[in-house]
């Protein structure tokens, strides 16, 4: 009988061990279903990218969310991994933070344009940006590079500082991506702002995976790539540019 009694303890334990060991695994699994992203708040191209993020990791029975903060904590939660990475970036990024993997599939074309107040600037404005007030928007690693050597610089929290510098004449320049620029505009009534013709350093978008999750890099690729191939991007980005435009964001989205 105690050898029985012992065999029936045994087959319990190893019960016990298989639930733990399933259970364990199951919600291994199901985090592996959910990946959060950092974006920065407040910017129509990080609106756009969350947008095709969610439909690419969807075909891949993966549940995306967004993170919203500013650009440079973008960067520390994603290169660190509290994150699962970066909605999108210039390709650049990635030399700068090695711990970030590029997927090679370019997502949006960053078109920055140069915004003036033609009732407060004068000519000078439109030929020498070094040795004027330049405003951009902070953690923004291209413009960083493309400002370095300007005298004056001033880096915002938000687009909507920005233009309200630029119309009170605190900054005689604003560099921002096109479309928060319109919006901006719009926004706050100002049309006396206008901008240079020239795209200042146009460049591809690019989303960033940190490297533990290294193992999901050839299937989100192929992904985004058909996603391409088919025009679905393209349509995407096509619907989710005219929600930003018209307003129809929710939340902390709505003044992109």
């Amino acid at each position: 009988m105690r050898g029985s009694g012992g065999a029936l303890i045994l087959r319990w334990l190893v019960k016990i061990g298989l639930v733990v060991l399933f259970l364990s695994t199951a919600t291994g699994v199901q985090a592996q279903k959910k990946l959060v992203f950092s974006t920065i708040e407040m910017v129509p191209n990080g609106q756009i990218g969350s947008e095709l993020l969610k439909h690419a990791y969807a075909k891949l029975g993966i549940k995306v969310e967004i993170y919203f903060t500013s650009g440079k904590r973008s960067l520390i939660v994603s290169s660190t991994g509290v994150v699962d990475g970066e909605v999108l970036r210039v390709g650049a990024v990635g030399a700068k933070f090695p711990e970030l993997l590029k997927v090679d599939v370019p997502l949006l074309r960053l078109q920055n344009l140069v915004f003036v107040n033609r009732l407060r600037s004068s000519g000078e404005v439109f030929i020498d940006l070094k040795n004027t007030r330049v405003g951009h928007l902070q953690g923004v690693v291209q413009l960083e590079t493309y400002t370095k050597d300007f005298h004056h610089v001033w880096e915002a929290e938000s687009f909507q500082e920005l233009f309200e510098m630029l119309s009170l004449g605190k900054l005689d320049a604003v560099i921002a991506e096109e479309t928060a620029g319109r919006i901006q505009i719009h926004a706050l009534d100002l049309d006396s702002v206008v901008t240079l013709d020239k795209a200042v350093m146009p460049v591809d978008l690019y989303h960033f995976i940190h490297e533990k999750n290294a193992a999901l890099l050839p299937k989100i690729t192929e992904v985004l790539q058909e996603m391409k191939n088919s025009g679905e991007m393209e349509q995407i980005i096509k619907r989710k540019t005219k929600d930003i435009v018209i307003g129809n964001l929710p939340g902390n989205c709505s003044t992109c």
